[in-house]
């Protein structure tokens, strides 16, 4: 007889309509499912096929074969003997960090000069942080931008993204050097631009955004589907989990989109911040706690905003800026999509 298992890689996640797989391994092989698929991933896992069939009363043997036939194509199951179940134990993902501060966000406009940024970025990296987002609301020059990266020299930082307002001087040839001078500059985006285009490393936005304010948006583009991501999200929140950031003003954040704010980069450290315990507050506010993402299958993908919420005074109110609902399994703009708040008091 015909028994499975689902590889380790492969997790299964129930949402209110629909459910998805996630393939930790490969993020472009993640599929929605339906709920009866689900059913047959979780509540029939260890059971011959055959099994599965009868207790069905054999009435979707064509649909369950059709199953399978899907699960075993896209490599999310195995078949199996019996006796070799036992060898393949799930694997618990747990999520450990060694380190204080892994992420962090620095916005700047020029209110601050950017050397005032350099003892907050040193102590960024003796706290660990290896990944940081720089959202500058001024056009940069290219003297200015070496000055920033200047001050990332002999850090743990491995990784820069760069959000920039276009800067008609500042040509493609001169930023392509500059990553090769500094490869820690991983992604750059800048926009107000001309054009919409992609150009090696750089992405030009004819968009005139806002970073501050247009931060929090969901959609299926920014989903992170891999291990680290999907065992973060069982009991941290995904966006501010270890992450410190300054805004404009030189104020230290956990984002720079938040009102309240715990310190200034010119008066206080990142200890002195970590020691207050507020910047931490809303590092363990997960999915399955925060309302209507509790229902959703991409509750483990989505990157959670605390900032733009239905409700600024619960802290696990719906991100404002999302434009799925999962009671209807529909994204807005589909047809016969309905916006989720409005959805929930026709339900009641």
């Amino acid at each position: 007889m015909h028994y499975f298992k689902l590889f380790n890689s492969c997790r299964v996640v129930k949402g209110a309509e629909n459910s998805l797989i996630y393939d930790l391994e490969r993020m472009d092989n993640s599929n929605s499912i339906p709920s009866s698929v689900y059913e047959i991933l979780t509540e029939h896992i260890d059971k011959p096929v055959e099994e599965i069939k009868t207790a069905y009363n054999n009435e979707y043997d064509i649909v369950i074969d059709e199953y399978f036939e899907f699960l075993i194509k896209n490599e999310y199951i195995f078949y199996c003997d019996k006796e070799e179940l036992e060898l393949f134990p799930t694997v618990d993902y747990e999520w450990k960090s060694p380190k204080n501060i892994t992420n962090s966000i620095i916005d700047y406009d020029g209110t601050i000069t950017i050397s005032d940024y350099k003892e907050f970025i040193k102590e960024l990296s003796v706290l660990g942080c290896v990944a940081i987002q720089i959202r500058s609301f001024v056009s940069l020059t290219l003297v200015e931008l070496k000055e920033f990266m200047f001050l990332f020299n002999e850090t743990s930082i491995i990784n820069i993204e760069l959000i920039l307002k276009f800067n008609e001087d500042l040509i493609d040839s001169e930023i392509i050097d500059l990553q090769k001078q500094y490869p820690r500059i991983r992604k750059m985006n800048i926009y107000s631009s001309p054009e919409d285009r992609d150009e090696y490393f750089i992405n030009y936005l004819k968009e005139d955004i806002n970073p501050e304010n247009d931060c929090g948006k969901v959609d299926s583009k920014f989903f992170s589907i891999g291990f680290d991501t999907f065992a973060e999200a069982q009991c941290h929140n995904t966006c501010l989990n270890q992450k410190v950031s300054v805004d404009k003003n030189g104020l230290i954040k956990g984002c720079p989109s938040m009102s309240q704010s715990c310190g200034d980069i010119k008066q206080n450290t990142i200890n002195e911040v970590l020691e207050q315990k507020i910047l931490q507050k809303p590092w363990t506010i997960n999915k399955d706690e925060v309302e209507v993402c509790k229902d959703c299958e991409y509750r483990y993908c989505c990157t959670d905003c605390r900032v733009f919420t239905d409700d600024k005074n619960n802290p696990y109110s719906r991100p404002s800026k999302c434009n799925y609902n999962p009671y209807q399994g529909l994204w807005k703009g589909e047809e016969r999509y309905v916006d989720v708040v409005e959805y929930l008091v026709n339900e009641k």
